[in-house]
C-alpha cells in the first residue's frame, strides 16, 4: 500500500492542544509555537512539488511546524484502518519542512 494525493499517513501529534500564555513585562501574550515536531511515517508515500517527486518510506520521520500541527484540522482527525496497525492522521505533504 502507498498513500496518494500528497497525503502522508503518520503517527498522530500528541502535543498539548491548549493556548499557553507568555508574560513579558507584566503583559500576557500567546506563546508562539516555534518548534519543529518529528512524526513517524506509517505507510510509504510520495510528495510531489512541481517537477520534484520525493519518495517517503515507512519508518522515516517527517517534521512539521508545531503551529501547523496545532492549528490544522487534518492534524486533529485520528483514523484507524484494519491494514494499518496504529492510529494515524492523514497529513498534508505540502506542510512538511524536513524528512529524516
Amino acid at each position: 500500500m502507498k498513500t496518494l494525493n500528497n497525503k502522508l499517513i503518520i503517527e498522530p501529534y500528541e502535543g498539548i492542544r491548549k493556548v499557553e500564555a507568555k508574560v513579558t513585562s507584566g503583559f500576557a501574550t500567546i506563546k508562539q509555537r516555534t518548534n519543529l515536531i518529528g512524526l513517524k511515517v506509517l505507510l510509504d508515500g510520495t510528495i510531489t512539488q512541481g517537477q520534484n517527486v520525493i519518495e517517503v518510506k515507512e519508518g522515516q520521520i517527517v517534521y512539521y511546524q508545531e503551529n501547523t500541527l496545532y492549528s490544522q484540522a487534518w492534524a486533529k482527525e485520528v483514523y484507524t484502518c484494519d491494514d494499518i496497525k496504529k492510529p494515524f492522521i492523514l497529513a498534508e505533504a505540502a506542510y512538511v519542512i524536513l524528512i529524516k
